[in-house]
């Protein structure tokens, strides 16, 4: 049995054993460290060092889980950095399972690890030490839930790490002097979080500041509430949506007398569907900051070829300034603005 260490180093089963680097430590749980001095001193090469001081060491994979943190760069979700050993760097089965908070359930979404260590955005570098970014989105109103994360490799699975958005965003806001310029952002994100937790309806622990919303008013909204369309004879455009998940999605649906069309936009991740008599094309993962951005969709058909602009909170617009809509909807509607503007402010 080969144990993998990480650094070019595998226990062999008898001893730690170099691969290719030498003067490595040998990272292990402080309270395990003189069991450790004990059984594998005298069969450790003098060039390696046992160092106690981790944490969330995993030992059947291989892994360390460095840290935590949570996305702020307008959308919602956690980041986990782990060091992983050489064995799942190079293995083509390895991935990081989430188990993900859902409304009132849970979902399960997966990252390859050879697809994250194969982006250099991923990997980050402290004190030497290369650990690896494994992100995973959440739904504003799911944020007070916990998250789970999971390395597995074929049937071997590790250690489950727990976390949630609330419990760092928490922690930021204790530390506001140290964050400045993330606690506005953070505080907003919460407060958008809590009113979309009410409106979905969902068990979270988020308390709504709705004092904090007496300033979005129509009025305020009013310069989102534009939306221009050259649209080819025969098709007219219905409505238009948002799904308020971790980076929003825009969906705009469309009326054709004239058969199926062709939607589209460029530079943003895109899906179209037909939906009964309505053809929708979803705009996904827009970020806080680029909710006041007009999105121009790309229409054509058998008459020819057109296109519709549409900015998201438009549809903020519509829901606050229409008297009949339900409150809870209009307050979340207010809080993503107000976090919209948190977002743009920190990312200016």
């Amino acid at each position: 049995v080969e144990w993998d260490f990480g650094n070019g180093y595998v226990f062999n089963g008898n001893r730690i054993v170099p691969r290719t680097e030498e003067n490595a430590k040998i990272h292990v749980p402080t309270e395990f460290l003189s069991a450790y001095h004990e059984k594998f001193d005298s069969k450790l090469p003098s060039y390696i060092e046992i160092v106690g001081g981790a944490q969330n060491v995993d030992m059947v994979l291989g892994t360390h889980l460095y840290g935590y943190s949570i996305s702020l760069e307008g959308d919602i979700g956690v980041n986990f950095y782990m060091k992983l050993s050489d064995s799942l760097i190079a293995s083509e089965t390895a991935k990081m399972v989430f188990t993900v908070p859902s409304g009132n359930g849970t979902i399960t979404e997966t990252l390859n690890v050879k697809d994250v260590v194969s982006g250099n955005s991923n990997k980050v570098t402290v004190g030497g030490e290369i650990y690896y970014k494994f992100k995973v989105g959440v739904a504003a109103k799911d944020i007070s839930q916990n998250i789970k994360a999971q390395m597995q490799d074929g049937d071997t699975t590790g250690t489950v790490y727990t976390f949630s958005v609330k419990q760092y965003s928490e922690y930021l806001l204790e530390h506001e002097n140290d964050f400045p310029n993330a606690a506005p952002l953070v505080s907003a994100m919460l407060n958008y979080g809590a009113f979309a937790q009410d409106y979905f309806k969902v068990n979270g622990t988020l308390v709504a500041d709705e004092s904090k919303l007496t300033g979005v008013t129509s009025d305020v909204l009013s310069g989102f509430n534009n939306a221009a369309n050259n649209l080819p004879e025969g098709v007219s455009f219905y409505a238009a949506s948002l799904s308020l998940k971790s980076g929003t999605t825009l969906s705009l649906y469309f009326e054709s007398s004239v058969g199926a069309l062709t939607l589209s936009i460029g530079n943003k991740t895109y899906e179209t569907e037909a939906s009964g008599k309505y053809q929708v094309i979803r705009i996904r993962n827009i970020m806080a900051s680029e909710l006041e951005n007009e999105f121009t969709v790309t229409v054509s058909g058998s008459t020819g070829t057109g296109s519709m602009s549409y900015c998201p909170l438009k549809y903020c617009y519509l829901i606050v300034s229409d008297p009949n809509q339900d409150p809870a909807l209009q307050n979340t509607c207010k809080a993503l603005y107000l976090y919209y503007s948190a977002a743009k402010s920190y990312s200016a």
